[in-house]
């Protein structure tokens, strides 16, 4: 697995690029996720990647985007094994 954006697929960078012209200001969060999730063995570490991301996207001035992201990862984000698919934010 590598960082791919922003949501599964990396959708979200992708519309969000079709909308603006430019790719998300927090799409490094997102990639810092991915790279989180791919690292992660436990549950404590999918919910300690969940908080950064929910933290950096809050830092770079999205505070309401941060916490929809932060619940839609922590319900549909995957789980803590690297024998299971992963989702993106």
């Amino acid at each position: 697995m590598s960082a791919n954006g922003c949501g599964r697929y990396g959708t979200l960078s992708r519309v969000w690029r079709g909308m603006t012209g430019t790719l998300p200001p927090f799409e490094g969060c997102c990639n810092e996720h991915d790279l989180a999730y791919e690292q992660a063995e436990t549950e404590a570490d999918r919910r300690w990647a969940d908080d950064h991301f929910r933290r950096c996207v809050v830092a770079r001035g999205y505070r309401v985007t941060g916490v929809v992201l932060w619940l839609l990862v922590r319900v549909f984000g995957g789980l803590p094994s690297h024998t299971q698919p992963r989702r993106t934010a």
